[in-house]
């Protein structure tokens, strides 16, 4: 159970009700993991408008950032996250071992060339920023990432920690979805 309220639908007045409309245009459903947020009207909007421009990112495709997502989640051990991500990576067509084994072999992701690369630097970011250098940036750009690709892509990864440290904290159920691991 969370430790905070999870602000449901019809519970929901001004901002926080005309912000679950527009999530629930645009997914079906107003998650737990948002629901978390319903006490804070601008920190509802705050995440909606964050998730919604990694959700239309013109070059950081959904499979990576859910990747992304799904690696920083096992690192953190944000079982929402795992079960939220983990799930869309298999219902991508991912299979399902791949995915469990994700965090401790991310090279091995069913990615392209390009994505794969952006996926490790910010994994890499996200586990070792001081590791970062001017080869893993160069090896990005000579790929055909811009800087604010690169930029985006290490701010998800940031941004995914935010979350799930939220998430955590306040002890987030998932929603009633399966987990990649069964």
């Amino acid at each position: 159970m969370s430790l905070i309220h999870l602000v449901d639908q019809k519970d929901a007045t001004g901002e926080v009700a005309a912000t679950y409309e527009q999530v629930k245009k645009q997914i079906g459903m107003i998650p737990n993991g948002l629901k978390a947020f319903g006490s804070s009207p601008y920190r509802l909007k705050a995440q909606v408008a964050e998730l919604g421009y990694y959700m239309t990112h013109p070059t950081l495709g959904p499979q990576l950032t859910a990747a992304i997502r799904y690696v920083v989640a096992s690192d953190h051990q944000c079982e929402y996250c795992v079960v939220m991500n983990g799930g869309m990576l298999v219902q991508a067509g991912w299979d399902r071992g791949v995915v469990r084994e994700l965090p401790k072999n991310p090279g091995a992701a069913p990615l392209g060339v390009k994505d794969l690369a952006m996926l490790l630097t910010v994994i890499k970011a996200v586990r070792t920023p001081g590791e970062v250098n001017q080869g893993d940036i160069s090896e990005l750009r000579s790929l055909g990432w811009t800087d604010q690709d690169i930029l985006d892509g290490v701010a998800h990864g940031a941004f995914s920690m935010a979350f799930d440290l939220i998430l955590n904290t306040f002890k987030v159920t998932p929603d009633n979805l399966k987990s990649p691991s069964t």
